[in-house]
């Protein structure tokens, strides 16, 4: 073997070595919070651990999100924009709702376009009760640009939400304005 092999064999498996395994993240934004019954609130699905305008982008995904239906509704999904022309798809079920985006985008487009951290998905929901739901993931599939989708692993990170009724105003409070209107009427008689 001549040295100019050897030196290529060399750097290949040292390449092949040195190449440590990517992360893709699927996560909650926020991944905690507190909600009052009756209000609407957002929750963000966010990817990151993608090229940054690089291989490997995302280019297409499904998943399931599941939470306590009998403390909260589904009131609407708007998906993010990252994946340019798409097809987006909604199923809900009680618990739960499965989400499907498919890029009509060229790899090379997305590639190029794609930042390594964005917003798939903004699910608005209804506080129905109180109550504590976690949220989060099942059954994800995610097709990235790359042939190198194995050396590529997915943690999934799950959330918690919890709704509250309207505290009511403490007495003091309650106590404090009948003061100010009796002063206020006292006032307006003299």
């Amino acid at each position: 073997m001549n040295f100019k092999m050897r030196i290529v064999l060399i750097l290949a498996i040292w390449l092949m070595f040195s190449v440590q395994a990517q992360a893709i993240i699927l996560g909650f934004n926020p991944s905690s919070q507190n909600v009052t019954v009756g209000s609407l609130f957002d929750v963000e699905a966010v990817i990151s651990g993608l090229g940054d305008t690089t291989t490997p982008s995302l280019a297409a995904f499904e998943f399931d999100i599941n939470y306590d239906s009998a403390i909260f509704y589904l009131a609407s999904v708007v998906t993010g924009n990252e994946l340019g022309n798409s097809l987006f798809t909604l199923s809900s079920s009680s618990g739960g709702a499965t989400l499907t985006e498919t890029s009509l985008e060229s790899a090379s487009y997305l590639d190029m376009n794609q930042p390594s951290s964005f917003t798939l998905a903004t699910f608005t929901f209804m506080a129905l009760s109180a109550g504590t739901s976690p949220l989060s993931f099942s059954n994800v599939d995610l097709t990235l640009t790359n042939s190198l989708d194995d050396s590529l692993s997915t943690e999934v990170n799950s959330g918690l939400i919890s709704a509250q009724n309207i505290p009511e105003p403490a007495t003091l409070v309650l106590m404090g304005l009948g003061l100010v209107g009796i002063g206020y009427r006292r006032r307006k008689a003299a």
